[in-house]
């Protein structure tokens, strides 16, 4: 199997117009704006969550298994968090993966910045995960103790987000920053192809506010309540999705 990535320009845009007439390659463009060229065919499945839950720093010791919301808070003195897994084992170990993002449904939304999501550090259950017992986010071996781990993507709240928004309102799966509507979401490429091929163990991921490590007394709020599997009368099921597009 053959594939090649270029960056977009107008003389790449020509070279794909002319490749893409031959039956053999199969244009497909990634998150960083790279037309890859392959000879097969891309799939695209979309998976649901195998479990996800929320834990709060201010009840400690409660465990949220079962919640119709995650949320990802963060205010002086007050912190939660979001824990993601999602089950990839009916994608092929040999798989090539074009591109992976997870989808949130967005519900509300109180203040402006950055939510960023990191690998979880270690297994967790859902249905026993607190805040107290949590593994919070997979810290690189390059970093030192006090750096922060580097997240595989980071939505900021500010220009894409509505400062307003009603949680009985229809709302809708979280948009990219700075990129397109039709593309919503947190990239986690590079993760979900460790999942897959095993280089990685999947341990889920944790949503939580980029400034947690470079701010520990923010001057205001960031609270973002989305979607889970759960359905209550007041909300219904709106569970995360993670969308793996790839080549066998």
């Amino acid at each position: 199997m053959k594939r090649y990535r270029f960056s977009l320009s107008i003389t790449m845009l020509f070279a794909l117009v002319l490749l893409s007439a031959c039956d053999s390659v199969v244009p497909f463009t990634d998150e960083a704006g790279q037309v890859i060229l392959s000879d097969e065919q891309p799939i695209e499945v979309v998976l649901t969550a195998a479990e996800e839950t929320r834990v709060d720093s201010r009840t400690p010791n409660q465990n949220y298994d079962g919640s119709e919301l995650l949320v990802v808070n963060y205010a002086g003195g007050w912190t939660e968090r979001s824990y993601v897994r999602f089950d990839l084992s009916s994608i092929p170990h040999n798989a090539t993966v074009l591109e992976a993002r997870i989808e949130l449904f967005y519900h509300l939304c109180d203040g402006i910045d950055s939510i960023a999501v990191y690998p979880a550090a270690r297994p967790w259950d859902a249905s026993t995960l607190t805040w107290a017992n949590q593994p919070g986010p997979a810290t690189p071996i390059s970093s030192g103790p006090s750096s922060p781990p580097s997240p595989h993507d980071v939505v900021n709240l500010g220009p894409d987000f509505p400062q307003t928004f009603n949680c009985g309102d229809t709302g809708e799966y979280v948009a990219a920053p700075g990129g397109s509507a039709s593309k919503p979401g947190w990239f986690i490429t590079k993760l979900a192809q460790n999942w897959i091929d095993g280089s990685a163990a999947n341990r889920g991921v944790v949503f939580m506010a980029y400034p947690e490590y470079d701010n520990p007394n923010p001057p205001g709020r960031l609270l973002a309540v989305f979607g889970s599997s759960e359905a209550t009368p007041q909300f219904p099921a709106m569970p995360p999705r993670l969308r793996v597009t790839y080549t066998n």
